[in-house]
């Protein structure tokens, strides 16, 4: 049996990492037995996070034994962690856990003692899941003894107001890309030149950014929306946005974001999929492998000639790659991928 130790959801699912908790917190029940704690914060945090530690050790050592797993997300409170290591140890049960953000990696190698500290964490588990192979391929050169599977992407839930909003596939403003995200950190979008094509920008901007997309030709900073308003305002655009970092060409950018594409699966990726909008991602993106194998938008190098990649796509070959995309957004909204990539692991079905 499976266990899963989770923090309960927040209300503040504009933040990634709660998102991510509360959408896995929806598939979590399909898998096994979850345990929730609260998200502790204050003073005392501390002092409630031993308590939340020693139930979870006293529970382990009572109900779970050589046969089950004990889930858990990375990062994650450490004082739950030690906990699992000891029921481990006590009862021989096996450890899984969900890469969320190896932070280590996103800013470069250069911060050793963060990265010595990852992989000391990382290495007390006996199964690692990761939503791609970018992060399984770098943490394979330091990590040896555990085995990791690729469950392809996160699970993503919309609210079923905007599930019941998004309809049919083939209705889509052609010549509209979009971009959601933290603009101030997404300083490439300075660089972006587009004469056929139109990009909407949404998320939060301060007010010098704003009015340099006022001045720029075919940007247009829309603002910064709840989740399904968001939704509502993008999904008939033809193309959601993967990108980050300082430059059109993310082999030259100098802020680490860029390049961490080549490791991680971003919210936005998984947001435009899931309301069945085609992306467009670097061609070197962990996220490029997904989008190939379902062919559910493009794959650029730079987007500094994005206009001429997206004339290229005939109007017939854009409604398959909608229709793919729609396809695929089903399976995240009910988060099958990472199911089947569970069943596999525990060889027994799972209840969907």
């Amino acid at each position: 049996m499976i266990f899963v130790v989770s923090h309960k959801n927040t209300k503040n699912l504009d933040n990634a990492m709660d998102k991510f908790t509360s959408d896995f917190n929806v598939v979590y029940p399909r898998i096994g037995k979850v345990l929730l704690f609260e998200k502790r914060l204050g003073k005392l945090k501390i002092v409630f996070q031993m308590m939340d530690a020693a139930f979870l050790t006293f529970y382990g050592l009572l109900h779970m034994g050589n046969k089950d797993y004990i889930m858990l997300k990375f990062p994650f409170t450490k004082t739950l962690v030690y906990s699992a290591r000891i029921i481990k140890r006590i009862k021989g049960c096996k450890i899984i856990t969900i890469l969320e953000d190896v932070n280590c990696i996103r800013y470069g190698h250069s911060q050793n003692e963060e990265l010595d500290k990852t992989i000391r964490e990382l290495e007390g588990n006996d199964i690692i899941m990761s939503p791609n192979n970018g992060y399984i391929h770098e943490l394979k050169k330091y990590i040896s003894k555990v085995k990791f599977v690729n469950f392809k992407i996160y699970p993503y839930m919309i609210s079923e107001y905007c599930q019941n909003a998004i309809g049919d596939c083939s209705v889509y403003r052609w010549g509209e890309i979009c971009f959601a995200g933290n603009l101030n950190k997404s300083t490439f979008l300075e660089k972006i030149s587009l004469d056929r094509y139109k990009m909407r920008l949404y998320g939060p901007c301060n007010e010098n950014l704003a009015s340099k997309f006022k001045k720029a030709r075919n940007l247009e900073y829309c603002g910064m929306f709840s989740q399904d308003d968001l939704i509502i305002n993008i999904k008939n655009s033809q193309y959601g946005l993967v990108w980050d970092g300082t430059d059109i060409d993310i082999e030259k950018d100098t802020s680490g974001l860029g390049i961490y594409l080549q490791y991680n699966t971003s919210s936005k990726f998984c947001l435009y999929l899931s309301i069945g909008l085609p992306v467009i991602v670097w061609e070197k993106a962990a996220t490029a492998e997904y989008v190939k194998e379902n062919k559910c938008g493009i794959i650029v190098k730079s987007l500094a000639n994005l206009e001429r990649e997206l004339d290229s796509v005939s109007e017939s070959e854009y409604k398959e790659i909608r229709c793919n995309a729609a396809r695929v957004a089903t399976r995240i909204r009910q988060g099958y991928d990472f199911i089947d990539s569970v069943e596999e692991i525990i060889g027994t079905e799972v209840k969907a």
